[in-house]
């Protein structure tokens, strides 16, 4: 039988943003290649510095994963936060049209 889906407006508050990809991804977080939107010429982005940098639904390392990227991996900037971890501000990046939060010291900005 044919699995439907239905339009939603709002994410559902019994499941965490970021719980599909957890449950789709069986033990590991997904992994991002490349952003689903490609950055608008003139656009800031950022860049992986190392693999496995954590995108996170929130402004914190205990906010739950959503993501992961590799070296050299860009998304999309949309804003610096005024959250600051060890000296530096998460950062607000577009993956694949959701907002994920990244540490500015895990990227560079370009």
């Amino acid at each position: 039988s044919a699995v439907g889906v239905l339009p939603c407006r709002k994410w559902p508050s019994w499941l965490a943003p970021g719980e599909l990809i957890r449950l789709f991804s069986a033990t590991r977080p997904a992994t991002l290649s490349a952003p689903a939107t490609p950055p608008i010429a003139g656009q800031k982005t950022v860049v992986a510095k190392i693999d496995g940098v954590s995108l996170k639904n929130g402004p914190s390392p205990k906010f739950p994963e959503v993501g992961r990227l590799k070296k050299g991996d860009r998304l999309p900037l949309i804003r610096s936060t005024t959250v600051i971890f060890n000296g530096k501000p998460w950062l607000v990046a577009d993956a694949g049209g959701r907002k994920a939060y990244v540490w500015s010291g895990l990227v560079t900005t370009e």
